[in-house]
């Protein structure tokens, strides 16, 4: 991979680290995971690159969502590896982050959501 593939990689991380909580909070309410399809659908609403979701699974679904998602596609890393590259560039190198915990002014943080059962997004926007 050269470094323009490794720059646009991180770039994307980057922006779903720093955008994505609020925008799948905004769009299916708030969760401590969200199902591959409604994490590609926010990035695909909210004009973020697509081609680098994988980590955007990884980062935002468990690992056997990701692993569903990922069957099937040889070339996509596996979830430790993902959440790893997204741990050390967002952070603080912690694999055990939670990235929508690091939401602020959402009314979300740190083990619930506000107004929404945890966990249960499947309802919301038909999804």
């Amino acid at each position: 991979m050269g470094w323009l593939e490794n720059w646009r990689r991180g770039r994307a991380i980057k922006d779903y680290a720093r955008r994505l909580p609020r925008l799948l909070v905004k769009d299916y309410g708030g969760s401590n995971a969200y199902n591959p399809a409604q994490i590609r659908a926010s990035i695909r609403r909210h004009g973020l690159n697509p081609h680098f979701e994988g980590y955007a699974v990884a980062m935002f679904s468990d690992r056997e969502r990701f692993e569903q998602f990922r069957a099937g596609q040889a070339e996509m890393r596996d979830y430790d590896e993902m959440r790893g590259q997204a741990a050390l560039a967002h952070f603080g190198a912690d694999s055990d982050f939670n990235a929508l915990n690091f939401l602020s002014d959402s009314g979300f943080a740190e083990g619930g959501a506000s107004g929404h059962e945890s966990g249960d997004v499947s309802s919301h926007h038909g999804q």
